[in-house]
Parts: structure tokens; sequence; C-alpha cells
């Protein structure tokens, strides 16, 4: 429950961090706008594939939620509270998402590279 708690609910930070897997090799040889252009492009896929990926789990969920469904193990858990964590992280990727797909627009338009914003650390 914990594994999936993290890599759900990480999916928004790693994101925000440029901790995502990418192909650098390629992608850095292009200039700034070009870069933008193709991260708005690929956005709009990512887009359909969070929106997809959020609808069919939490439609899951929901149906778990009813049937009040728990795990066939001997602690026998119930599992419809860690199926709503799947939607939910769907849901903050895809907000990051949007916000990231601004920055790219408004890359491709200034040609500007933007200042990097850092996460709060804590660390002040």
């Amino acid at each position: 429950f914990l594994f999936c708690t993290m890599v759900a609910l990480g999916g928004g930070w790693n994101l925000l961090t440029g901790s995502h897997v990418n192909v650098d090799i390629i992608y850095n040889r292009f200039g700034i706008r070009t870069r933008a252009i193709i991260s708005i492009l690929t956005s709009l896929l990512l887009f359909v594939f969070l929106f997809l990926v959020f609808r069919q789990n939490l439609l899951a969920a929901m149906q778990s939620l009813a049937w009040r469904e728990t795990s066939a193990s001997g602690w026998n858990p119930p599992l419809y509270p860690i199926k709503f964590i799947i939607p939910l992280g769907a849901l903050l990727l895809l907000l990051q998402s949007i916000a990231m797909f601004v920055r790219h627009i408004i890359q491709a338009i200034t040609g500007v590279e933007e200042v990097k914003i850092q996460p709060l650390t804590g660390e002040e």
C-alpha cells in the first residue's frame, strides 16, 4: 500500500523536479523554441493518457468502495482507500503537466529559457 501511494503521488513531484526520463541526447540538440514545441505536442498526448487513467481508476475505486472490497489475505485490509490514491495521483500529475504546458507555451512564444522554480525543501 505504501509503495502504491509513493508511486502514484510522486509523479507530479518528479515532473516538477525534472526527474522523469527524457531522451536528452536528441532533445538537447534543438533550440529552446523547438524543445518547447516538442514538449507542447507530447503534453497533449500526456493529457489524454492521464485523463483516461484518472477516469478509469476513479470508476474502479468507486466500484471498490460500493462493494467494500477487501484483500483476500489473512489481514483482510480494505482496498478502496488505496484505489482512490491512483486517480488522485493521476489528477496531481495532470495539474503539474498543465503548469508545465503553460511554461512551454511561454518558452515557445518568447524563446527565453525561464528560470527553474526550485521546490520548497524546508532548508532555508
